[in-house]
């Protein structure tokens, strides 16, 4: 009985083959960057989003804030975000039109969590608290 293993070590060495190659397959692994990664939170139509990159070494170098009112309702909208163990809030300065608040922090900087929030009447609305780790 042939294991799984072995059909696909057949498969590569007759594709080698097949390709003019010596039959004799190699592999390289490289240590692979982490992906950039995005966080989202909603309300409503409005999102706020943290992105963070990350350098070739795994630790990351930019975190990015979004912050996009989506809806045209006359309501400002802000993202609190902790970071660093500091709460901070940013809006989307455009109100609802084309394109989002952005904030950009190079080095380092943790998201801990953020929500986004409406400005209505009363009370605002806020999503709940999103985790970014």
């Amino acid at each position: 009985m042939i294991g799984i293993a072995t059909k696909v070590g057949i498969v590569a060495g007759a594709a080698i083959l097949a390709a003019g190659g010596s039959g004799v397959a190699s592999a390289s692994v490289a240590a692979k960057p982490r992906p950039t990664k995005t966080v989202y939170a909603h309300q409503g139509k409005d999102r706020a989003a943290v992105t963070k990159r990350f350098t070739s070494s795994g630790s990351y170098y930019q975190v990015e804030l979004a912050v996009c009112d989506r809806e045209k309702d006359g309501n400002k909208v802000y993202a609190r975000f902790v970071m660093n163990d500091r709460e901070r809030a940013y809006g989307d300065p455009n109100n609802s039109k084309k394109g989002c608040g952005l904030q950009t922090f190079n080095g380092d900087y943790t998201v801990e969590q953020f929500q986004i929030c409406e400005d209505d009447a009363g009370d605002d609305t806020c999503s709940k608290w999103q985790d970014v780790d």
